[in-house]
């Protein structure tokens, strides 16, 4: 029996979205699809001149009390690596969704 590869579904159309779609396993995508649209959730302000910003929730009054409504991201080496507060990746191997926004 043959086996047909077939291309994962893009959503965004965004060249991040491209370079997930070549790296990760259909599952893995679908889940990254979910953390882009997860970034827009957020605004992002710089606060240290292209290595700091801070990731912000729209409408953080629609949210439970006790769901943090603000992350800081930091950008090393020119985006060679970027440290998060929330430790997502670290847990599932997948960018947070606010470091996808910085």
């Amino acid at each position: 029996h043959t086996h047909v590869q077939v291309a994962p579904v893009m959503k965004w159309n965004t060249p991040l979205e491209l370079h997930a779609s070549k790296i990760y396993t259909r599952a893995i995508f679908e889940k990254f699809g979910e953390v882009i649209y997860e970034a827009g959730q957020y605004r992002v302000e710089e606060i240290g001149k292209g290595k700091t910003y801070v990731a912000r929730r729209y409408h953080p009054e629609k949210h439970e009390k006790w769901c943090r409504i603000l992350y800081k991201v930091e950008v090393v080496d020119e985006g060679a690596e970027i440290i998060r507060e929330c430790g997502n990746f670290e847990h599932t191997g997948l960018l947070c969704c606010h470091a996808v926004k910085v």
